[in-house]
């Protein structure tokens, strides 16, 4: 039986920020339903917080979201990479997160 190096898998949660954060880097506006349907994520929001802050790879990412409603009334959310400020490296200062409401 061949000897085969052992090779680290990456997390579930880090191949799906690795694809989230390649759609909001396309353009894409994400909202729960996407993250579900498209990356088979139920807490997109936490894989969200990852990418602002930091924790997928060390960049933080600046991931803004924008309150909605939908025709029946329902209030969700849409996620999007600000195109202007896209990436904030660790140490840079006057970082604060701008979320639209």
């Amino acid at each position: 039986m061949a000897n085969y190096p052992s090779v680290k898998k990456p997390s579930a949660a880090n191949t799906q920020n690795a694809k989230i954060l390649e759609a909001l880097q396309n353009g894409d506006e994400l909202t729960t339903f996407d993250g579900f349907e498209r990356f088979k994520c139920a807490r997109l929001g936490s894989r969200i917080w990852d990418l602002r802050h930091g924790k997928y790879d060390g960049s933080k990412y600046n991931i803004r979201y924008e309150k909605r409603t939908n025709e029946k009334g329902d209030e969700y959310y849409a996620y999007f990479l600000d195109k202007d400020e896209p990436i904030i490296q660790e140490g840079q200062k006057g970082f604060e997160f701008k979320d639209v409401v």
